[in-house]
């Protein structure tokens, strides 16, 4: 392949070359090595995430996996060596020093999740490295560097997060190193933007693109939310319990002023909650505050006895033709009721 050609391909200059203290002769030797073992890369992501999915992990939304481009890889070098004053990757090295030569991505659909799955694979395997990649909190840091060691969590200025497992495995006489990488899918999106917009294309974009800066920390700042929110609503979804929701939601590390929106929208609506549960959950919820009442079974059974009249206070819900000024009258006649049968049951 000719010069030019190569270099333009892997998206770097002779300058780029230069700076890096390598030449374009090895950077060949090692694009064309590594593109003839591509194939086996491939085959070990293939094998190694077959024994992921066949523990059928119900936390885990998907896995993926990809073979590093070799072009990309090059790229990858270039960049590393220039930054580098010794230590240099060389066609020695390139398979000990890049990491994520083959990758593999576990997504989860709830971020909090990555605990249990960080338990798993340490079940599965011994890793060699285990790098936690979070934004540059210090409340977070700390967190994580009770279970990650201090040296292994890592903060990047564009809030990154997600979490690196690094491998060997043996399936020949040959070492392959492979990474395991483990996200939400929120941050997978904001991920794969990223690289798309700023890695791929930071030749063309300046460095002081202050618009652009500000976009993306406004994406990422909607997708941590984003994150917390989908916890909140599969922990709401099984516990159907407004006061964790709003425990949890003060809790959340989200801004201020958007924390202060949803607790505002909850709590409006807070009481129609209460009064749905109350008619019909199972478990109801709006009487937990009598439970060590001696009425409280005789409550619930005249309740369940009412069930089918009570409902129809509620048709309201399901029947959108009602105009306003009868969907208002059968809520207080159904406040009514509520109040009564308590107050009944208290004498």
């Amino acid at each position: 392949m000719e010069k030019e050609k190569f270099l333009k391909e892997c998206g770097i200059t002779q300058k780029d070359v230069d700076e890096a203290k390598c030449t374009v002769e090895e950077l060949k030797k090692m694009y064309y090595d590594f593109k003839g073992k591509c194939p086996q890369y491939e085959a070990l992501g293939v094998y190694i995430m077959t024994i992921l999915l066949t523990r059928k992990e119900p936390l885990i939304h998907s896995i993926k996996f990809r073979v590093k481009d070799p072009y990309s890889l090059i790229r990858k070098i270039v960049d590393k060596n220039k930054k580098r004053s010794k230590n240099k990757i060389t066609f020695e090295n390139y398979e000990e020093e890049i990491t994520d030569l083959l990758w593999l991505r576990i997504l989860l659909l709830d971020k909090e999740n990555w605990y249990d799955i960080h338990k798993l694979l340490n079940c599965i395997r011994k890793f060699d490295e285990k790098i936690a990649y979070i934004p540059n909190e210090k409340n977070k840091i700390f967190f994580y560097e009770e279970i990650f060691w201090t040296k292994n969590v890592k903060t990047k200025g564009n809030l990154y997060s997600s979490f690196h497992y690094t491998a060997t495995i043996e399936p020949t006489k040959v070492d392959f190193k492979f990474e395991i990488q483990v996200r939400s899918l929120l941050e997978e999106a904001r991920s794969e933007t990223d690289h798309l917009i700023r890695y791929k294309n930071k030749e063309n974009i300046e460095q002081n693109d202050k618009i652009l800066n500000v976009l993306f920390e406004l994406l990422f700042q909607k997708l941590d939310s984003g994150n917390a929110l989908i916890s909140l609503l599969k922990g709401y979804y099984v516990d159907k319990n407004p006061n964790w929701l709003l425990d949890k939601i003060k809790k959340m590390d989200i801004d201020a002023e958007e924390k202060k929106g949803i607790i505002n929208n909850i709590t409006k609506h807070i009481e129609n909650t209460f009064i749905l549960d109350f008619y019909f959950n199972d478990n109801f919820t709006i009487l937990d505050q009598y439970k060590d009442k001696n009425f409280y079974k005789s409550l619930k059974d005249k309740i369940s006895e009412n069930r089918t009249s009570l409902q129809k206070d509620f048709s309201f819900f399901i029947d959108f033709d009602d105009d306003k000024k009868n969907i208002k009258w059968k809520y207080h006649k159904a406040i009514k009721n509520l109040r009564n049968y308590i107050n009944h049951y208290q004498e």
